[in-house]
């Protein structure tokens, strides 16, 4: 009797239906990915035309707020941050109008509280023209001439014209802590050209550092007689009844006057002060003039 063998067809049948269905699972996850990868490049192009949209939409809205802005004469105010700034002008633009409306809606205990933190004795007032003078001090030049002022006052020009011809530069100068500007300037090798223009224009931009120099120190010492005078009134303030007797009546009568001052332009740097205005807009400043742009009060 002849007995067939079934099972070497059936093995060999079972690496050929498994390598098919491998190359089938590797088509679709081929299909898969590219649909998916069309999907996101559908999604993508579908984001950066919103984008492109967004911005156009955002660009024709700031022109239609510019163009509302300039018609109608509105300017964006921003909020003071500082509490002078906002005691001041809550006093003069809510209190005033309140104490004239409802008097018995305010205190003097109220006026004396919000008084004290804006007057000339305050710690907000003394703090507020420390910040305004350190700013105004602090850009009086830009940094890259705050920087030739440190070196200068730690070398002279010649001194820095001998460094900067020095082929060599000593090692001990890398290693060490640098204790002065001229130490740093060790580490800088500045081109022919530099030390061209250096030579011709050197001592004319010393002699303008020196200048800046006085200012500086003539706005310092400004600043520090206004603070001393700050202090000679808190004293008198401490001394004195005045400021407490006040009544509401007067206080009212004070804040309607301040207003008219005000409206009137009586409050004006050139006005009040007594400052002349400057007139030619090319010519250089004279004295105490002041521009007709400078800030009102």
């Amino acid at each position: 009797m002849e007995i067939k063998d079934t099972n070497s067809n059936s093995s060999c049948s079972k690496p050929n239906a498994e390598r098919k269905s491998g190359k089938l699972r590797s088509k679709e996850y081929r299909k898969r990915r590219k649909e998916y990868i069309e999907n996101i490049e559908q999604k993508v192009e579908g984001l950066e035309q919103e984008i492109k949209d967004l911005k156009k939409e955002n660009l024709m809205l700031k022109e239609k707020i510019g163009t509302i802005t300039k018609n109608s004469g509105f300017q964006r105010v921003h909020r003071p941050e500082h509490p002078l700034i906002e005691t001041q002008s809550y006093m003069k633009n809510t209190f005033m109008k309140n104490l004239r409306k409802e008097p018995d809606s305010v205190t003097l205990s109220m006026y004396h509280q919000y008084s004290d933190q804006y007057k000339e004795w305050s710690d907000n007032r003394r703090n507020y023209i420390k910040e305004q003078f350190d700013k105004i001090i602090n850009e009086v030049v830009p940094f890259e001439t705050k920087c030739y002022q440190a070196l200068f006052r730690s070398i002279t020009l010649k001194d820095l014209l001998k460094n900067q011809d020095a082929k060599r530069r000593h090692k001990k100068f890398f290693d060490k802590a640098f204790e002065s500007p001229k130490d740093i300037l060790w580490k800088i090798r500045f081109s022919d050209t530099f030390k061209k223009k250096t030579r011709e224009f050197g001592s004319n931009f010393i002699k303008l550092l020196k200048r800046y120099q006085s200012i500086v120190k003539g706005i310092v010492i400004q600043r520090n007689k206004l603070l001393n005078i700050y202090s000679e009134v808190d004293k008198m303030h401490e001394g004195s009844d005045c400021y407490l007797s006040s009544s509401k009546e007067d206080i009212a009568n004070s804040g309607i006057m301040n207003e008219a001052f005000e409206e009137n332009g009586f409050l004006k740097p050139q006005f009040l002060w007594n400052l002349p205005t400057k007139k030619a807009k090319h010519t250089p400043y004279q004295d105490a003039e002041l521009s007709d742009n400078s800030l009102p009060s």
